[in-house]
């Protein structure tokens, strides 16, 4: 073995033996009374866990930027502190948390993600996240880069038999409902997943599909499309996702099926949130970069390091399965926290729709626990064998990297619907990456176009995507924690009782 291949190996196993983990906590006390800002501590208990936890910050770290990390006292700053339960804390999340005592840690780097959650314009959640990049296109000057996520909500998801049809498309119907009020930065969607278990396999075979929630156009403005009229477009249009659903849906009308048990199999409607961050944050993932062509030089967007380390834990790269000597990159679902900012209307209401103000991983420092997003884990579906571990301190050596191959290829397998001893129906596309009405499908390196979604029915208006462009928000930047509050009470109006 090299010496290089010696060293790697080494600080591996030290990292397996000295984990350290990302953890946000909701705050219960803290202690600032030190000089030295080492000895500052918040205490807390652990988002999922409930554990009680004492968290400080070690030696002072730099951003991408080269700014100094905020200490403990500011990133307290205004943070709520919980009164033994009778009220909510503050939630912070840390990184690069070291174990050091009995319940304690100290961690490289803390985030304020809602200092006071009694105030209705900051929120946060939690569950399986993927985050989407989106590139400006070159020589376009009406494209924007771009950046959203999309949080799983779980906790709703319904299994329904394929007898039960009306069910189904009510719950979907459901899911693409917009909040009222809403904005477009903020989008509804839905994953429709079929889990087929007629051949009693260890795992269940499964098969996806995933729409958005539509808006029409009127006067230059948004409007938010109801579910139902939303659904009755989907089911009309011709684009590829729509496709997909009208697919799955199909299979309820075929009596062959529809007698099936729902042990056999049955279909998991899971409602998906879709946040965009604002245009201020995004700039601060991106940058360009020129290359030649063969008609002169080219400027492309690009993931900037920044960009590369944050989009990075929520991808993996898997082998082909159709080109074994080729690479696929993934977009993943992996535990994370998200900050939200709800933005006000021009007619000063607060709470018109919101925007992704930050995302935090949550697990192990240097591991990343994802799920492919067709094997998410739900009460319906809950598979730890195809969860894969990504190593984000080095590559995977060999034998990882088969391992991983095995698991692509374990979730490559599961594309089909019921068995085929059912008869010839038509069965639904099975996904292996993101729909091709969703920008994520592009890699961190190339452009992507802008999502699409599907057409509408031919009594409703133009249903579109919400539009690029972006109004302005607080930056997600720790340079700006000192003042981030102020200008959150600038720029939204008191919250509503």
């Amino acid at each position: 073995m090299s010496i290089a291949k010696t060293l790697k190996a080494e600080q591996q196993k030290r990292r397996v033996q000295e984990p350290m983990k990302n953890l946000s906590i909701m705050v219960t006390g803290s202690n600032l009374a030190s000089d030295n800002p080492r000895q500052h501590t918040v205490t807390g208990t652990i988002l999922g866990t409930n554990e009680q936890v004492t968290i400080s910050l070690r030696e002072d770290q730099k951003d991408y930027n080269g700014h100094s990390r905020p200490e403990m006292k500011d990133v307290l700053h205004k943070v709520a502190v919980s009164d033994g339960g009778k009220k909510p804390g503050g939630i912070l999340s840390f990184e690069n948390c070291r174990k050091t005592g009995e319940n304690t840690y100290s961690s490289a780097w803390a985030h304020r993600v809602v200092p006071n959650p009694n105030n209705k314009q900051r929120m946060a959640s939690y569950g399986w996240t993927t985050i989407n990049p989106v590139f400006k296109r070159a020589n376009d000057q009406n494209s924007s880069n771009r950046l959203f996520t999309r949080l799983h909500v779980v906790s709703k998801a319904e299994a329904f038999p394929l007898s039960q049809a009306d069910a189904i498309k009510a719950s979907i119907a459901a899911a693409l409902e917009h909040p009222a009020p809403n904005h477009p930065q903020y989008v509804p969607e839905v994953m429709v997943r079929l889990v087929d278990n007629t051949e009693n396999a260890d795992i269940p075979e499964v098969a996806i599909a995933r729409v958005a929630g539509q808006f029409n156009k009127e006067n230059d403005n948004y409007v938010p499309v109801a579910g139902n009229a939303a659904l009755e477009s989907l089911l009309q249009s011709d684009r590829t996702n729509a496709r997909d659903l009208q697919s799955l849906l199909e299979l309820t009308e075929n009596p062959e099926f529809a007698q099936l048990p729902k042990d056999a199999v049955f279909i998991e409607i899971i409602p998906v949130q879709r946040n965009s961050m604002g245009q201020k944050s995004v700039e601060n993932y991106f940058t360009t970069e020129t290359t030649p062509g063969p008609r002169g030089d080219v400027t492309r967007s690009v993931l900037n390091e920044q960009g590369k380390s944050l989009v990075g834990q929520f991808r993996n790269e898997f082998q082909d399965p159709a080109n074994p000597e080729r690479m696929r990159n993934y977009g993943m679902a992996t535990l994370a926290m998200t900050g939200f900012s709800f933005l006000k209307d021009d007619d000063e209401q607060p709470t018109s729709g919101r925007i992704t103000t930050s995302l935090h991983r949550m697990g192990d420092s240097y591991y990343a626990d994802q799920y492919r997003i067709e094997h998410i884990p739900t009460a319906n579906f809950d598979y730890p064998a195809l969860m894969v571990r990504k190593d984000l301190f080095i590559d995977n050596n060999a034998e990882q990297q088969a391992t991983s191959t095995q698991q692509n290829q374990n979730a490559n397998s599961a594309q089909a619907a019921p068995a085929q001893a059912q008869g010839s129906q038509a069965q639904p596309q099975a996904v292996a990456n993101e729909q091709a009405s969703s920008p994520q499908q592009a890699s961190p390196t190339h452009s992507s176009a802008p999502a699409q979604t599907a057409e509408p029915a031919q009594s409703q208006p133009a249903a579109q995507e919400p539009p690029q462009a972006h109004p302005d928000d607080p930056m997600f930047d720790d340079e700006f924690l000192n003042s981030l509050d102020s200008e959150m009470d600038q720029m939204f109006s008191p919250s509503p009782n």
